[in-house]
């Protein structure tokens, strides 16, 4: 079956309550110790600078950005997450500008306005990802940066998962490995996470990557965040060392200004 973006959109208004409680104010495990702290690496600066976080949710990265003194504006396609997006704004006023839109048309947008523009976890939900990394390179300045993340295309795939000695075991002991399967098919699906039912599009890390370039982005730094050893002796994640679960990816658009 194939999804459209209004697909999408009714999927994560379904939801939206579900996943704002399971993501809080702040983002949940993953995003605050992984993927978060990645892409504000990869970021860099943004005090005083203007960014637009793309497919923004109920806004937990634009608070992170908006607490490091950016001017931020947040895009989302769906409606019922926008409104929980507006209710943290309301509850800690941060200066942040909620739009609902979708990221591939962004013409609301004037080109060359914005330094920077991030996207969480969520290219890999858009139909038409190419569109939307197209609309950021319009809407960056020169030398402005893109950052994303993403699953990691080559380990989540159309028929991948862990495969057990117990199905219904959640210990990490009781996995023997992790399958990958099915990785060219390129296809949308649902995956099942214990809040609910999500939407994506799977797509090859080739098919990421050429498209940033082809849109006329460099290529800066790729990361796949890894637990340190600190956290290892602190949390149980060591399924996160047995394969690379995200990709944050960073690159700028040309030209003579460096951020």
């Amino acid at each position: 079956m194939d999804f459209s973006d209004e697909d999408v959109a009714r999927c994560w208004d379904s939801f939206a309550e579900a996943w704002s409680e399971q993501a809080g104010e702040a983002g949940d495990f993953y995003h605050r110790t992984f993927i978060i702290p990645s892409m504000l690496r990869l970021l860099g600066d943004v005090d005083g600078q203007r960014v637009l976080d793309l497919a923004c949710g109920t806004g937990v990265f634009t608070r992170y950005l908006a607490r490091r003194r950016a001017r931020v504006v947040g895009v989302e396609l769906s409606e019922k997450m926008l409104t929980k997006a507006r209710q943290f704004e309301a509850a800690e006023p941060l200066g942040i500008v909620y739009d609902q839109g979708n990221a591939s048309r962004l013409d609301r947008f004037e080109g060359a306005s914005f330094d920077a523009v991030t996207c969480n976890m969520a290219l890999m939900d858009m139909s038409d990802f190419e569109g939307a990394l197209s609309e950021a390179h319009r809407v960056l300045v020169p030398g402005g940066r893109l950052v994303f993340s993403i699953l990691h295309p080559c380990f989540f795939t159309p028929e991948s998962g862990w495969q057990k000695t117990d199905p219904e075991s959640k210990r990490n002991e009781d996995r023997l490995y992790w399958k990958v399967d099915h990785y060219f098919e390129r296809r949308s699906g649902r995956r099942t996470f214990s809040w609910s039912h999500w939407v994506y599009f799977h797509r090859t890390l080739g098919d990421y990557l050429n498209a940033v370039t082809r849109t006329g982005f460099v290529l800066s730094e790729i990361d796949e965040p890894e637990p340190s050893p600190e956290l290892l002796r602190e949390v149980d994640c060591l399924d996160m060392t047995r394969m690379a679960t995200f990709l944050v990816v960073r690159a700028t658009k040309s030209g003579d200004r460096t951020l």
